[in-house]
């Protein structure tokens, strides 16, 4: 039905919206809310109705550099919820997040397992000490 295009991203209006949305409004909306560099894992979003979504009964995905977003939104804030999420799918696909977050579980479980600054370690990272502590006192 339309295309627009908001920096490097090119939108595609595959269905009508089924309330008013303002689409330069989201993507304005969007930009001041996430990072220029994650905005750039982004090539496309498509919006409409897709089978996919139905048969997960969700609003959004992201797949392969693209949004796919339903043209069912109550408002704009609702797309705007729906295209954050999907982008922080987008930042997660790639792979320094993957290793630095592996990384920093493996810190903590070398910290934790070898009981060096174990105060540090219960202080900087409370919700890692706990995890740590559970598979702790899990163990056989």
């Amino acid at each position: 039905i339309g295309e627009i295009k908001h920096g490097s991203i090119q939108i595609i209006i595959k269905d009508h919206f089924t309330t008013d949305i303002d689409v330069d409004a989201v993507m304005e909306e969007v930009s001041e809310k996430v990072p220029h560099n994650f905005l750039k894992l982004i090539d496309y979003i498509i919006v409409g109705q897709f089978e996919e979504l139905r048969k997960r009964s969700v609003n959004a995905a992201f797949l392969d550099g693209a949004i796919y977003v339903t043209n069912q939104q109550n408002d704009e804030d609702d797309m705007i919820d729906d295209l954050v999420h999907e982008i922080a799918h987008a930042v997660e696909e790639e792979s320094f997040l993957h290793i630095s977050l592996r990384e920093y579980f493996a810190t903590g479980f070398e910290v934790y397992f070898n009981k060096r600054d174990m105060n540090r370690l219960a202080s900087v990272s409370p919700i890692l000490f706990d995890k740590l502590e559970k598979l702790d006192y899990n163990k056989e």
